[in-house]
């Protein structure tokens, strides 16, 4: 799932988004998540019920840091 936070939900959108991610829950789906969210903003945006299931599947967090490269790729 990637650019996960890149704008604003409609409420349509966010409930999509919920069931999508409980169903991937349930069935214990392995799924990554692409963010360019720091984690508080990324548990804000996801809200705290999905995010403490992310937490509960055992989630493993990665950071890459650095300079963006999209600018040098066109």
């Amino acid at each position: 799932m990637d650019e996960i936070g890149k704008r604003v939900l409609a409420d349509w959108q966010r409930i999509q988004l919920e069931e999508l991610l409980s169903s991937w829950y349930d069935n214990r789906l392995p799924t990554v998540y692409i963010t360019n969210l720091e984690q508080s903003e990324f548990r804000r945006f996801l809200g705290d019920r999905l995010a403490d299931r992310l937490r509960e599947n055992r989630v493993k967090r990665f950071a890459f840091d650095g300079e963006s490269l999209r600018g040098e790729i066109m």
